[in-house]
């Protein structure tokens, strides 16, 4: 019997704020984990370990165009604005 294949998410056009790149990043993890189930793996309640993203400075982040749905870490960002999320146009802080 095959396996299901994970569906790619689709959208018309990418997030343009913080809770459109949230709510794809939730759906992406959704999606995976889903996929992981049909494939009879586990996955415990709360996902342990780091989460590493890279660390840029303010003038070497890449181009957000070049960096769709991507999460970043800029180390001389503002209070509020050191994670940073592409939206395909612009870094948004994420918080």
């Amino acid at each position: 019997m095959a396996k299901p294949a994970l569906i790619d998410p689709i959208f018309t056009t990418p997030p343009t704020s913080q809770e459109g790149i949230l709510a794809w990043l939730k759906t992406f993890v959704e999606e995976i984990m889903r996929a992981f189930r049909n494939h009879k793996h586990t996955f415990p309640q709360v996902i342990s370990g780091d989460l590493r993203v890279n660390n840029y400075v303010t003038a070497n982040k890449p181009a957000a165009a070049d960096a769709p749905y991507a999460i970043i870490f800029v180390s001389d960002g503002a209070a509020g604005a050191k994670f940073q999320g592409s939206d395909g146009t612009n870094w948004l802080p994420l918080g």
